[in-house]
C-alpha cells in the first residue's frame, strides 16, 4: 500500500469517527429535549436546525459538510474529492444540500403545525433505544458507501453517478416539499375552519 493510500484511508477512518461524534452530539441534544419534556414544536424545530447546518455551510462557506468547519483535518479530504470529482463536485454536494432542506423544512412544518404538548407523550421506551440505533447503522452506511463509491470510481463513472443522483435527491426533494406544502395548507385551512366554529 502507497504513502497516499494509507493517508486516504486514514482521512476516511477520521471523517466515519467525526461523523459519529457529531451524531452523538446531535442526539444528545435531541433526547436532552426529550427526556426534558420539551415541547413538540420545539424538538422538531431543534431537528430542523440540524438537518440545515450543512446546507447553510454550503452557501456560506462552500463547504457541504459540517466536518470540514468542525475539524480542520478534514479540509485535505475535502480537497482531495474535489481533484476526483472536478467540475462534478458542486454537482454532487448539490444532491445532498437538497434532501437536507427538504427534510429541514418538513421539521418546520411539523414545528408549526404540531400541538405544545411534551414531545415524550405516548411514545414507548423501546422508540428511543431502536431510532438511534437505525439512524446511526444507516447514517454509517451511507458515509461508507460514498467514501468507496468516489474513492473506486474514475471521472466518467463519477459524472454519470452524480447525474443519476442530482436526479433521484431532485425528484425525492420535490415530492416531500410538494407533500409538506400540501399538509401545511391542508392544516391552516382546517385552523381557519375550527376558528369559525368556535368552542361548543
Amino acid at each position: 500500500m502507497t504513502m497516499e493510500d494509507t493517508q486516504l484511508r486514514s482521512l476516511r477512518q477520521k471523517e466515519l469517527l467525526y461523523t459519529n461524534i457529531l451524531f452523538v452530539v446531535y442526539a444528545v441534544i435531541v433526547f436532552g429535549l426529550i427526556f426534558s419534556r420539551a415541547s413538540t414544536p420545539l424538538v422538531y424545530a431543534v431537528l430542523a436546525i440540524i438537518f440545515a447546518i450543512s446546507p447553510l455551510s454550503m452557501v456560506l462557506a462552500r463547504k457541504s459538510n459540517i466536518l470540514y468547519l468542525m475539524f480542520p483535518g478534514m479540509n485535505e479530504l475535502l480537497r482531495y474529492e474535489q481533484e476526483k470529482l472536478g467540475d462534478q463536485w458542486l454537482r454532487y454536494q448539490l444532491s445532498n444540500v437538497y434532501l437536507q432542506v427538504a427534510v429541514s423544512l418538513f421539521f418546520v412544518i411539523q414545528a408549526i403545525i404540531r400541538p405544545a404538548h411534551p414531545f415524550s407523550n405516548g411514545l414507548p421506551l423501546w422508540y428511543f433505544l431502536v431510532v438511534p440505533a437505525v439512524l446511526l447503522i444507516l447514517g454509517n452506511l451511507n458515509v461508507r458507501s460514498q467514501a468507496r463509491r468516489i474513492d473506486q470510481s474514475n471521472y466518467e463513472q463519477l459524472k454519470i453517478y452524480t447525474g443519476d443522483r442530482v436526479l433521484f435527491t431532485s425528484i425525492f426533494a420535490i415530492v416531500a416539499l410538494v407533500i409538506t406544502g400540501v399538509v401545511f395548507v391542508a392544516y391552516k385551512i382546517l385552523e381557519k375552519s375550527w376558528s369559525h366554529i368556535g368552542p361548543f
